[in-house]
């Protein structure tokens, strides 16, 4: 086949097809959206990364719409029920705030609500790469404990509780 009949039919093949896209979109475009509405409930999340213990402020918390039929057991819709209180896991940005997640309203925030029941947290001599502050706070209850060496030998080292649960 020599040229001069490929062009004419090269041009209709492009004219063919530029109309076909052209009535696909103009097609497309007036197809009417379908709208569907999902019940929905308010669900307080987080607003950013909490780490653990942290107390709960009034801008690390919003509340979102989440899907009625999604909302996670025991979720939260009023975020002033939940400030002042501590975490006892940590929380990523958008995660809800669940009663799992958090201390008792009385145990506030920090080490205290973190520490089973039964259990005792120990202070241990730490620099300031490795050690962790903010932990004990006013009105935490705490064991003092004395630790000694006399003879500078491992096997001689005593520990005693001098105070108790104050």
């Amino acid at each position: 086949m020599n040229r001069s009949k490929m062009v004419p039919v090269l041009l209709i093949a492009l004219l063919a097809g530029g109309a076909l896209a052209f009535g696909t979109y103009s097609y497309l475009q007036n197809v009417p959206v379908k709208t569907v509405t999902v019940p929905t409930r308010r669900v307080v999340v987080a607003n950013a990364d909490l780490s653990l213990g942290s107390e709960l402020r009034p801008d690390d918390l919003k509340t979102i719409e989440w899907p009625a039929s999604a909302v996670p057991e025991g979720s939260f819709d009023d975020s002033s029920k939940l400030l002042g209180r501590g975490l006892v896991a940590s929380v990523v940005r958008h995660e809800p705030i669940l009663p799992g997640k958090l201390s008792s309203k009385e145990a506030g925030s920090g080490l205290p609500p973190i520490i089973p029941p039964g259990k005792r947290a120990m202070s241990v001599r730490v620099n300031e790469v490795i050690g962790v502050a903010g932990y004990v706070l006013p009105g935490t209850r705490v064991d003092v404990v004395a630790t000694q060496n006399p003879s500078n030998r491992a096997e001689d080292m005593t520990s005693k509780v001098v105070l108790s649960n104050v």
